[in-house]
């Protein structure tokens, strides 16, 4: 991303000379693009690929961070349920937590991971919730649907991450790519200037 603002690009501009052409990386990004020296308009237009794939490259990281973080929330939620699993398959008084609050925050995460209760738990839910308790009376079995879920959410996620990874590469190494296709540009056109010059003085 450009560390210049509008105003420091549009002055950048006005007080320009193309006849001099471009001293510096910013010339080069905002100034050189209608150039009749081929060399520069080429690297103007690497640098501002890079310019804009850099930016590319922030929201993909972004993207990354929160699907990541998407998944440490599953993983988290997946261990807090775990912990109220009944431990004897046959047992029905498996409960949601161990206090209101904590049943309240578990049934969020839940719901908000994509875990699906049937309408007779939702009912018992909302029984518990309305005194204030914690919801109580699930079936041993009731976890492995619920586990299933968290499960599938994850897998799903941790696939969109890959997908993601694999953007974010694709854009890391485009942006590399236009860098150094500016800068050699920019060198190749600086011999070549220092050729003629030399030349002439010769």
């Amino acid at each position: 991303m450009s560390h210049l603002t509008d105003d420091q690009i549009d002055l950048l501009r006005k007080n320009y000379n193309p006849k001099i052409g471009p001293s510096n990386a910013d010339e080069w990004m905002f100034c050189s693009t209608d150039s009749p020296n081929p060399l520069n308009n080429v690297a103007a237009a690497n640098a501002y690929l890079g310019h804009v794939l850099s930016k590319s490259l922030n929201i993909q990281k972004d993207i990354v961070q929160q699907v990541t973080k998407l998944i440490d929330g599953i993983n988290d939620v997946k261990t807090d349920l775990e912990r109220y699993r009944p431990a004897k398959p046959e047992a029905t008084d498996g409960k949601l937590g161990s206090t209101f609050e904590e049943a309240k925050d578990l049934v969020k995460r839940l719901k908000a991971a994509g875990v699906e209760f049937t309408p007779e738990q939702q009912k018992k839910i909302d029984d518990a919730f309305a005194k204030k308790e914690v919801p109580s009376g699930f079936p041993a079995t009731a976890w492995t649907p619920w586990a299933t879920a968290l499960q599938g959410r994850s897998e799903s996620l941790t696939a969109q991450t890959e997908q993601e990874t694999l953007r974010l590469q694709t854009f890391t190494n485009r942006y590399t790519q236009a860098n150094d296709q500016s800068s050699s540009v920019q060198t190749k056109d600086f011999q070549s200037r220092s050729t003629y010059t030399r030349n002439i003085g010769g």
